[in-house]
């Protein structure tokens, strides 16, 4: 451990829960921004969502190495194990959403899929195509998000140097998309975390903890944007 004060676990336990408080709050907040219209605020709020989620991974290990005899950390060491946004943004991804459309050669696999015999070796060798695709787009997504968040919120100058990225003209299907995810991966991790008998079995020692600490603030419960369905 380097010099400083340690952090206490019952700090590092409630920054925890604090993340992923954050977490909902944003998305809840930018739910409502989706619902007024606001598409490219609302993704940029959901991708900062996503970065509390990785936050609150981060410190769950961290509470958990403590919590079982692992070496006390500063406070330095716990804000830099946080400081990296596509770090955050890549233990914050819960989930692997695949999407296609028109004659991509992804949409043709996929739409072959569904009409070929799910044994046949045509279905096998298009499942591995499929699954090489998924995992290629797994390993780019942590920082096509952090670019995305970034582009949600702010004009910047394209490479080409001729034009710019405006936040207004981010498409708002493919928005709505990335606010959607975020909130399905927060509400199966609250699921996760609230729901009797679920929490004892898949995260006993948090349970246990955060029973002894009665008036903790609420998880927001999860909502969706009413005016669009996904596409």
């Amino acid at each position: 451990m380097s010099g400083g004060t340690p952090v206490a676990l019952d700090t590092l336990l409630r920054g925890t829960w604090f993340a992923l408080e954050q977490a909902g709050r944003l998305l809840r907040e930018a739910v409502a921004l989706e619902d007024s219209g606001a598409h490219s605020t609302a993704a940029g709020l959901a991708l900062l969502a996503r970065e509390e989620l990785g936050r609150y991974v981060i410190l769950r290990e961290l509470w958990g190495r403590a919590s079982q005899g692992g070496a006390a950390l500063t406070a330095a060491e716990v804000r830099a194990a946080c400081e990296n946004h596509v770090v955050k943004q890549q233990r914050g991804a819960f989930s692997s959403v695949m999407r296609a459309q028109g004659d991509s050669r992804l949409a043709t696999l996929m739409r072959r899929l569904l009409k070929l015999p799910y044994h046949s070796p045509d279905a096998q060798l298009a499942r591995s195509e499929v699954e090489v695709a998924r995992c290629a787009k797994d390993k780019r997504t942590p920082t096509d998000r952090h670019t995305q968040r970034m582009r949600a919120f702010y004009v910047d100058l394209a490479e080409s140097g001729a034009t710019w990225y405006r936040p207004a003209e981010l498409d708002p299907a493919e928005t709505r998309n990335w606010l959607f995810d975020a909130v399905n991966d927060y509400s199966g991790l609250r699921d996760c975390l609230t729901t009797p008998g679920v929490r004892e079995v898949a995260e006993p020692e948090l349970a246990a903890a955060l029973d002894t600490w009665p008036d903790k603030p609420p998880l927001p419960p999860p909502v969706w944007p009413q005016m669009h369905a996904p596409s």
